[in-house]
């Protein structure tokens, strides 16, 4: 599409903000606002909102740069987002009559903010720079994902949009990572109990495979198995340290947890306290594998069981 329509403003910080938001937009390859609009992740800044950004006077919020310029940054090949958000965000205090700082640290992550965890407008993540903070890292993906048909594995894909919608986040954005088989979500400094949270996203994901169940009973030889695994990390640096920490177990050899856990989606919990009774289904704690050396692994895994399981009373 053509270039966005730029304000006329005088020479100085301000038209300095505003001439790299649109070099960045010429470098992402132009995109259209309802293509950023979708980027940035719906409920979260319409159109017009981020078409001001770039064509009106008035100074935009951090609050909206704060998510754009990571959008605009992912299609620039060799762009590093964090460098990007930490150039445009000494502009905009530049513009704003404030102080210029170094902007946010490079291991900041671009994640989508809520309302909520926003300080007169500009995110609590740009202000408490040096501050590690509390993540919530979910990964879903099918058991044996070979043997089930592609309409079926794609349905995950919307479930989990269902389930981010529960727990009152965005369908799309920075925090969610699709996979061929599944899905990564990384939650940045969630306002909720990570027990409500994760109860929440499992009851949803536990109900749409039930109903595919039931409505196909002879749907496929393979059994229609999801695997779960939830992470709470309490002291992070960002959302891409609690990922590679879930990663790290995802790969460590949970199978054997996995196994044990019964329903429709097996599910094992790590750094999450259970005895608030939020999670659905029977849970049984304190399993390690024994001389596990996954990332930081310093609490026992809890694994949603089928009750009456012995297993349950026979911790590692």
């Amino acid at each position: 599409m053509p270039g966005l329509k730029r304000p006329q403003l005088s020479a100085g910080p301000k038209k300095d903000l505003n001439s790299a938001l649109h070099d960045l937009h010429l470098r992402a390859g132009r995109p259209s606002v309802r293509d950023l609009e979708h980027r940035i992740g719906d409920g979260i800044a319409g159109r017009s909102r981020i078409h001001d950004a770039f064509s009106n006077h008035r100074l935009p919020k951090w609050n909206l740069l704060s998510v754009l310029v990571p959008a605009l940054a992912q299609t620039v090949p060799g762009a590093d987002s964090a460098e990007e958000e930490a150039r445009i965000y000494r502009l905009w205090l530049a513009a704003s009559g404030a102080e210029a700082t170094e902007g946010p640290s490079k291991s900041l992550s671009s994640a989508i903010l809520k309302p909520t965890e926003m300080t007169g407008g500009i995110p609590a993540s740009a202000i408490q720079q040096t501050n590690r903070r509390q993540v919530l890292a979910m990964r879903i993906e099918w058991f044996n994902p070979s043997g089930i048909d592609i309409d079926t594995r794609r349905s995950l894909r919307a479930w989990v949009d269902s389930a981010l919608d529960d727990i009152g986040w965005p369908s799309y954005g920075d925090h969610r990572r699709n996979h061929s088989a599944g899905v990564t979500i990384a939650l940045d400094n969630p306002n909720e109990n990570p027990n409500l949270t994760i109860g929440t996203f499992l009851a949803a994901l536990d109900a749409e495979v039930q109903s595919l169940r039931n409505r196909y009973p002879y749907h496929s030889a393979t059994p229609l198995t999801l695997r779960f695994l939830a992470s709470w990390t309490a002291n992070a640096s960002g959302p891409e340290e609690a990922v590679r920490d879930l990663s790290a177990m995802w790969a460590g050899g949970l199978t054997h947890l996995w196994q044990r856990s019964g329903g429709g989606i097996s599910a094992v919990a790590y750094g999450i306290d259970i005895r608030d009774g939020q999670l659905p289904g029977t849970w049984a704690g304190d399993y390690m594998r024994p001389g596990a050396e996954w990332a930081g692994l310093t609490m026992p895994c809890h694994v949603r069981i089928t009750p009456g399981d012995p297993w349950e009373t026979a911790p590692f």
